[in-house]
């Protein structure tokens, strides 16, 4: 179980896209002080029953998101809290025995707040488990940060000409995808 942002740790606001794989460093680097940001898991194939795994939720933890911060519980120095932009909580820490499993229907998109507990459980059937990690963030984090915004679009242009899509992306297609940023 773990939260994708860590509340003490600052956003890199110098995050230059070089190739593709930036997009994965940009979905890892969140902060409680970018504001609302939506994750989500598009599944490509059904998961019906524990044994196939899959999402964990703690229901309603980004409800009590910044008392459970003020209350001090990752300090400095605690293994949780270092060398990284999560926060996972202990195999023994009590948020753990509230986590429920999502069932989804292949094609379901399960969209949460970035502030709640959430993780995965092992695949211990024999079927196999595909799903699209998916994050949406407020565009004014882009807007506010011009050089940024067009190194991320020449990325994001070049790999839908590489991919022979340019054509066939609309007006809405560039404003989503941030190539008006460009």
């Amino acid at each position: 179980l773990f939260l994708s942002l860590h509340p003490y740790i600052p956003m890199d606001s110098d995050l230059r896209y070089h190739k593709s794989r930036s997009f994965t460093t940009e979905n890892n680097l969140v902060n409680k002080s970018m504001g609302l940001s939506v994750q989500g898991i598009l599944s490509l194939g059904d998961i019906t029953d524990k044994s196939h795994g899959g999402t964990i939720v703690v229901p309603g933890f980004h409800k009590r998101f910044e008392e459970w911060v003020h209350t001090g519980l990752c300090q400095k120095g605690d293994t949780k809290c270092s060398d990284s932009l999560q926060y996972r909580f202990g195999d023994h820490d009590p948020v753990q025995s509230f986590a429920q499993h999502v069932t989804l229907r292949k094609g379901s998109l399960l969209i949460w707040d970035q502030r709640l507990a959430h993780g995965s459980t092992p695949n211990r059937s024999s079927m196999h488990r595909y799903a699209v990690p998916i994050r949406f963030f407020d565009a004014d984090l882009l807007r506010s940060q011009k050089i940024r915004a067009k190194d991320r679009a020449l990325v994001v242009r070049n790999n839908i000409i590489g991919c022979g899509f340019i054509d066939e992306v609309t007006d809405l297609g560039m404003d989503v995808f941030g190539l008006s940023f460009g």
